[in-house]
This record gives structure tokens, C-alpha cells and sequence, in this order.
């Protein structure tokens, strides 16, 4: 019983680690179908273990082994002690038996083993399938609190699809907010603050405005802010092909206002959206090797948000990949009941 109990810790920690350390993966969360095929079998063997435990302590403790063999008088040996100061007058020997014969000491054994065993059977009979779901949330809002800390900018994507609102892709440096991006008709990101809004950010105005995609033709075009005037300003080849093996890949060429700066980025594995969860991936750096960009985890009781930690202050590295991801942010949000109510 103990080698299942110890098996099943194992079990509950992977999950709970791959849970809210999604990135980067290990052989629990290698694919999204090898993670929900771990995530059914813990709790179906959870519950399994849990109902086997528990027919173990209830047998224990009807058994004759139980803290109930207390119940019944002990036996003792009693000690023959011999005084003859206290020999009766015709010489004969008296038998004493030490300790003295008392039911009070069962008793208390007893108590005291029920006092341990009881809470032991109830946590062994019910963490199994019990654990998982407390561990599982308290984890990831302390992911969701804390994951990016590392990070020098952080970007929270709300997907709102169906709802009066548009989804948005807000970026935090050094924890204080900076961008906030709409995301318009599920193709068009674009910069909440225009020149000349009564209401303007304290944070300086990025010099990319908007990425528009086009899915079909897996590409992206960018618009930017000079001197008030607004131009193209970059182009992005993004590989799509959903239905493949290819990993995600982004080609992209921009000029922020120091000359054009080319930029490769791809995902290290290969399925990164999916149709029951959020997007899920790291991009790194063809160039120079670095992770750019590494999802996190969706909001506690709220998973149309989604936490992504960047290693970049670049417009361009920033704002090509999360545009993407949010578009796809809004379609599973769009799918999911566990986001805000719609019309909020």
C-alpha cells in the first residue's frame, strides 16, 4: 500500500508542476494529449487508490488488530515479592502482583491510537483525489502571481470573444504598466491611445501602432508613429500551417525609425494552440538563442486571461507574436465558460 501511496505523491507532483510550469515541458506535458491523458489517469486512479485505502483502515480497525483488541483485559505476569516482615503468623508466603491489575491503561492506549491512526486513514484515504484539486489552484495563482518575476516585461492576454468588449494584450515593465493593445475583428491589433485622446498613458507611446494578420496568407504588415505621421513599417512571414509538424516560426523585417532589423523567431515545440486551452509555447531567437517569449498561466477562475513572460523590450519581437497568440486567446475564450460573463 505504501509503494501505491509514494507512487501517487509522484504522480500529484508532476502534475501539479507541469500544471503551473507549463513551460518549458517535460514528458508529462510533451504534447496536449499526453497531458490530458496524464490529467484523467491521476484522478481516476486517485479516486481508485483513495476507495482502496479506505476499505483497508475500515478493516483494520474491526480487525482483532485494531485499536479495539484494547477492549478486552489485558493479561499481565504478576511478580512474586517475598518480605518476611509481612509473613503471616503461621509462616505461610503472600503473592503480590505488581503493577497492580487496572483498566485504565487500555483505555488510554486505545485513545492514543485513535488519536493517531484515524487522521492517518482519513488522509490516506482521501488525498489521492483530494490533493489535486487544492494544490492545483493554490499553485497557479502563486504561477500566475509570480512566474514572470524574472521576466523584465510581462503582457496579460484577455480574450473576450462574444462579450461587448474587445480583447486586449496589456504589457508591464517592471511590473508597472506600459501598452495596451484592442484587438479588432480578430485580425487587427491595434494601439489603445491615439494622438490627440483627452486620455493619455504616462508611459511614452509605442512606435508600433498596429499589426494587422492575415491568416490565410500566414503573413503580418505593421504601421508606425513618426513625427506624428503614420507609415508601414513592418512585414512578418509567419509559418501556419496549423495541420502539420512544422513548428511555429516568425520571419520579420522592421524598421522602428534605426534601419531595418531582421528577426527569426520560432517555438521549440511543436503544438503551441489548441481547441480546449490557451495558447502555449516559448519562441526563441534564431539569432542569438535566446527565449523571447514563454507563456505562462490563465488567471485563477478566470482562463481567458493568459500571463506571457518576454525577454524583450523590441516592438517588433513583442507586439508579432502576442498579436498572434491573442487572436487565438479570444478564439478559445470564445469556446470556454470559465472567462468573464459575456457582455462584460
Amino acid at each position: 500500500m505504501l509503494g501505491l501511496d509514494g507512487a501517487d505523491v509522484a504522480w500529484i507532483y508532476y502534475y501539479v508542476h507541469a500544471g503551473t510550469h507549463p513551460n518549458p515541458r517535460i514528458a508529462v506535458n510533451a504534447t496536449h494529449q499526453a497531458w490530458k491523458t496524464y490529467s484523467s489517469s491521476l484522478y481516476i486512479f486517485g479516486f481508485i487508490l483513495g476507495a482502496y485505502n479506505a476499505i483497508f483502515w475500515i478493516l483494520f480497525f474491526l480487525s482483532p488488530y485494531g485499536p479495539r483488541r484494547h477492549t478486552t483485559q489485558m493479561s499481565r505476569k504478576g511478580v512474586i515479592v517475598r518480605s518476611t516482615s509481612s509473613l503471616p503468623e503461621d509462616g505461610s508466603q503472600k503473592a503480590a502482583s505488581w503493577p497492580p491489575k487496572s483498566d485504565s491503561w487500555p483505555k488510554i492506549r486505545r485513545a492514543l491510537e485513535f488519536a493517531l491512526l484515524v487522521p492517518m486513514a482519513v488522509v490516506l484515504s482521501t488525498a489521492p483525489f483530494a490533493v489535486p484539486w487544492i494544490a492545483m489552484p493554490l499553485m497557479q495563482e502563486f504561477a500566475w502571481n509570480h512566474r514572470c518575476d524574472s521576466w523584465p516585461v510581462e503582457a496579460v492576454l484577455v480574450g473576450r470573444a462574444g462579450s461587448n468588449a474587445h480583447s486586449t494584450a496589456t504589457f508591464f515593465f517592471d511590473h508597472a504598466e506600459a501598452y495596451s493593445f484592442d484587438l479588432y475583428d480578430r485580425m487587427s491589433l491595434l494601439y489603445r491611445y491615439q494622438e490627440g485622446d483627452k486620455e493619455q498613458p504616462s508611459f511614452p507611446m509605442p512606435t508600433l501602432q498596429n499589426v494587422t494578420y492575415d491568416l490565410s496568407t500566414s503573413s503580418a504588415v505593421g504601421i508606425c508613429l513618426f513625427s506624428g505621421q503614420k507609415q508601414n513599417c513592418l512585414s512578418a512571414n509567419m509559418d501556419l500551417d496549423l495541420d502539420s509538424t512544422s513548428y511555429l516560426r516568425f520571419e520579420i523585417a522592421a524598421d522602428l525609425g534605426f534601419g531595418v532589423r531582421h528577426h527569426v523567431l520560432h517555438a521549440i515545440d511543436h503544438d503551441w494552440q489548441y481547441s480546449d486551452d490557451a495558447p502555449s509555447m516559448i519562441l526563441r531567437d534564431e539569432l542569438t538563442g535566446e527565449s523571447v517569449l514563454r507563456t505562462a498561466v490563465t488567471k485563477r477562475g478566470d482562463c481567458a486571461q493568459l500571463k506571457v513572460c518576454l525577454n524583450t523590450s523590441n516592438e517588433a519581437r513583442m507586439l508579432v507574436p502576442i498579436g498572434l497568440m491573442l487572436i487565438f486567446q479570444e478564439k478559445w475564450a470564445g469556446g470556454t465558460t470559465c472567462g468573464p460573463k459575456k457582455g462584460a
